[in-house]
């Protein structure tokens, strides 16, 4: 669905090929800079020069210069017969926004994706498969293996704890309301002596209605405590 889409797109954009470049520049009249391209900065361009009955071959330029931060120039290739023989692919890359390691790396999972999609074409694209080899069980298994020894404690405890080695550092903030960990344990304890004049207790519900703000974690605690 999402090639069909794209290729109407580009037939419709087909009939304004002919539109001067520089008209289009000067109807969108785009922010300019000199760190960029004013119009896009990604480019993805497919390049068939594939006749029956001609020969060519093509010559690169080296100019070490990149117009675009980043663009990827896919080429089709046949042999003396006329069949095709594959697809080959060059990247052209700002090279102080990316560096190589990077930018193969991109290209490995541009590969992966398309391999999927291919064996696969009606899954969704979201549930396409980018992982690179290994790379699943490096980054769920390995980066998450985070298990330590911890003495069994409560919530409130352990921001206790917190409060008692950084009291003067900022515990949370609203856009208005500044409160340190001192502050903030302190009007919570306030309030939780407060909601025990009230009945409240463990196995009793208390209903928070209190907009985002630093009252609603003050609350929060309090209630916890």
């Amino acid at each position: 669905q999402l090639l069909t889409q794209t290729r109407t797109t580009n037939i419709n954009a087909y009939t304004h090929q002919d539109l001067p470049f520089d008209h289009l520049v000067e109807a969108l009249n785009p922010n300019r800079s000199l760190a960029r391209h004013p119009l896009f900065q990604v480019a993805l361009a497919f390049q068939n020069f594939h006749q029956p009955g001609t020969h060519f071959t093509t010559e690169p330029i080296h100019t070490a210069i990149s117009p675009f931060d980043l663009a990827l120039y896919l080429t089709d290739n046949y042999d003396s017969t006329g069949a095709p023989t594959g697809i080959e692919g060059e990247a052209q890359y700002a090279t102080d926004l990316f560096d190589p390691g990077t930018v193969t790396t991109l290209l490995h999972r541009l590969e992966t994706l398309l391999a999927h999609a291919a064996q696969d074409p009606g899954t969704r694209v979201g549930d396409l498969d980018i992982w690179l080899p290994g790379e699943h069980h490096r980054i769920l298994t390995e980066w998450n293996d985070t298990t330590t020894p911890l003495e069994p404690t409560t919530l409130t405890r352990r921001f206790e704890q917190q409060a008692a080695k950084t009291p003067d550092a900022i515990a949370v903030t609203d856009g208005t309301t500044t409160l340190t960990y001192r502050q903030l344990n302190e009007q919570a304890n306030q309030l939780a002596h407060h909601l025990l004049t009230h009945d409240a207790g463990p196995e009793k519900y208390i209903a928070l209605a209190i907009p985002r703000s630093t009252h609603l974690l003050t609350a929060l605690l309090a209630t916890l405590k």
